[in-house]
């Protein structure tokens, strides 16, 4: 496996990251905004020892769990990553983390509503325009209303 290659895979896990989880010959391959069972055409981008990173060229068959988003800043904004992912199994990939990040929850993690229920985000400014870095980046995207605030 090599950068550039193009290849289909079938995403067998997912992370609270937003990430699908795809392998080929043991290595574990990272494909952002998939989730678990979708079938795409990737390109890796990024290959390590023992992992290897990928971007979705197309969706050959999504996932039951597969939303399509609706927030136009999606593609480029950093501040959302599960945005792709139903409600039911975003709620799980966040309770199965917290169990393994304290190793003990008795707590579920509810929200009564999957949009407009943050009231603290951290916006920038640049240019006299405002709004949030594009991921792992410091190029400022802006942006006109966000779907998590209140």
């Amino acid at each position: 496996m090599k950068v550039g290659d193009v290849l289909k895979v079938t995403i067998v896990d997912d992370n609270h990251l937003g990430n699908g989880i795809a392998k080929i010959d043991n290595k574990v391959i990272f494909v952002p905004k998939t989730i678990k069972d979708d079938e795409v055409e990737i390109e890796i981008i990024k290959v390590n020892k023992n992992n290897a990173y990928a971007n979705v060229i197309s969706f050959i068959n999504k996932s039951s769990n597969h939303n399509d988003v609706v927030c136009p800043y999606y593609d480029k904004c950093g501040g959302c990553d599960l945005l792709h992912v139903s409600y039911d199994r975003e709620k799980q990939l966040k309770e199965e983390y917290i169990k393994k990040l304290f190793k003990y929850s008795n707590q579920d993690i509810v929200s009564f509503s999957r949009n407009n229920y943050r009231n603290k985000v951290t916006l920038h400014v640049e240019n006299n325009s405002l709004g949030y870095y594009e991921k792992d980046s410091n190029k400022l995207i802006s942006i006109d209303n966000c779907l998590l605030l209140k």
